[in-house]
C-alpha cells in the first residue's frame, strides 16, 4: 500500500513563521508610534519676548515665531527640526531704536533668520490625561548672525490631549556672541538679553515613512 504524503508539519511551520512575523511587525509599528512624536508649531499663537536692561529704563521687545514641525523621541533622547524667528520683524515699539537695532545689532537685512536647531531632548512628555506640567531639557544649536552657539534650554511642557504649550526662559549673551554693543557714553545697555518663549502647538501623526 502506497504511503500518502503529509503536509501537516510544513503547514504548522508556515503558520508559526507567519504568526512570528506578524507579532514582530506589530511590535515594531507600536514602538515607532509610541516613540516618534511630531509637534506642529503654531507661530501665530506663540510668543517670543525679550527684555534688555538700560540706563534708567528697561527695553522690551517682541519676536515672531514661524510655523514649523519638530520631531522628538523622549525614550531615546533624539530630536530634530528647527525653530525659526524672523529677525526683520523684531520690534521694541520705538521707531528710532528699532532702526538702530536692525542696522547695527541684528543686521537683519543680511541675517534674516534666528534659528534653534534641535539635537536632543531629556525628560518625559506628559500623557494626554495628565494636566500637570513636566520639565524637559532641549539641547541644540542657536544660530545668530550666521554663527552657531550650543545651548541647553530648560522648558516646561503642559499638555491637554493633543494641544501642547511649551514655555522657556533663558539668557543670550549677545555681546559675547559677537553682536554690536549699542551702549553709548551716557546710555549704557546690558550685555545680555533675557528671552521668554511661549510656544503653542499640536501633536500630529508622523508622516515620514519608517526606515527599512
Amino acid at each position: 500500500m502506497k504511503t500518502q504524503p503529509t503536509f501537516a508539519p510544513t503547514i504548522r511551520r508556515t503558520a508559526s513563521w507567519t504568526i512570528l512575523w506578524l507579532a514582530a511587525t506589530f511590535v515594531a509599528l507600536s514602538s515607532a508610534s509610541a516613540a516618534d512624536q511630531v509637534l506642529s508649531v503654531d507661530g501665530a499663537a506663540s510668543s517670543v519676548r525679550f527684555t534688555l536692561g538700560a540706563t534708567g529704563h528697561t527695553v522690551e521687545g517682541e519676536l515672531f515665531l514661524e510655523n514649523g514641525e519638530v520631531q522628538f523621541d523622549p525614550a531615546t533622547g533624539a530630536a530634530s527640526g528647527t525653530l525659526r524667528v524672523d529677525a526683520r520683524r523684531a520690534v521694541t515699539h520705538n521707531a528710532k531704536r528699532d532702526t538702530k537695532m536692525h542696522e547695527t545689532v541684528l543686521e537683519s537685512e543680511r541675517h534674516r533668520w534666528i534659528e534653534f536647531e534641535l539635537q536632543g531632548v531629556t525628560g518625559t512628555l506628559p500623557s494626554a490625561e495628565d494636566s500637570k506640567p513636566a520639565t524637559l531639557r532641549l539641547r541644540g544649536i542657536m544660530n545668530l548672525l550666521g554663527k552657531n552657539h550650543p545651548m541647553t534650554l530648560p522648558i516646561e511642557v503642559t499638555r491637554r490631549q493633543e494641544s501642547v504649550t511649551v514655555t522657556a526662559a533663558f539668557t543670550v549673551p549677545y555681546v559675547d556672541w559677537g553682536l554690536h554693543d549699542p551702549s553709548v557714553f551716557v546710555l549704557r545697555v546690558a550685555k545680555e538679553v533675557e528671552v521668554e518663549v511661549g510656544l503653542m502647538g499640536r501633536l500630529v501623526a508622523n508622516s515620514e515613512p519608517d526606515s527599512p
